[in-house]
């Protein structure tokens, strides 16, 4: 494995979801890719894309209220990785991660008033000095947190 090999999945990935005409704007994968094909670290990887839009018409099975028009999901990733150097050994090879994803529907398009959001976060718990003092996984997802906050809405 290599960034090389990383980039080229990425943009492979950007150009399906182009092709299929399921993303709005694939400008933050091709951006990865191509910082990770320029790459000269061999012993990590490392990218970040932000605001991936798909959008669907409708309402995702199960919100409230319906109906709605339209509703956009918005993914954002954060990763660096290491690439083992052993075949037969098996590492976390993953030293950072944050991934949110973001629901947010309409009901009136012309208006776009918001009636529904949503936000959910996987990441991974760093440890070092900020170790928790009670059972914290190392990878969680949770609902909520610094998206909702944005948007004025408390936990």
């Amino acid at each position: 494995m290599s960034n090389q090999v990383i980039a080229s999945d990425i943009n492979d990935f950007a150009q399906l979801l182009e092709t299929h005409k399921v993303i709005q704007d694939a400008k933050s994968l091709y951006e990865a890719s191509s910082k990770l094909q320029n790459s000269q670290n061999v012993n990590q990887w490392r990218y970040e894309c932000g605001n991936l839009k798909f959008s669907v018409e409708g309402a995702v099975a199960g919100s409230i209220p319906q109906p709605l028009s339209l509703t956009e999901i918005i993914f954002n990733i954060s990763i660096t990785g290491v690439f083992q150097n052993k075949e037969n050994s098996f590492i976390n090879p993953l030293i950072q991660l944050n991934f949110d994803i973001e629901l947010e529907g309409f009901r009136d398009l012309e208006n776009k008033i918001d009636n529904y959001f949503a936000s959910w976060h996987l990441d991974k718990h760093l440890g070092g000095t900020n170790r928790p003092t009670y059972v914290h996984p190392e990878y969680h997802l949770t609902f909520g947190g610094n998206k909702l906050e944005e948007k004025g809405i408390e936990n």
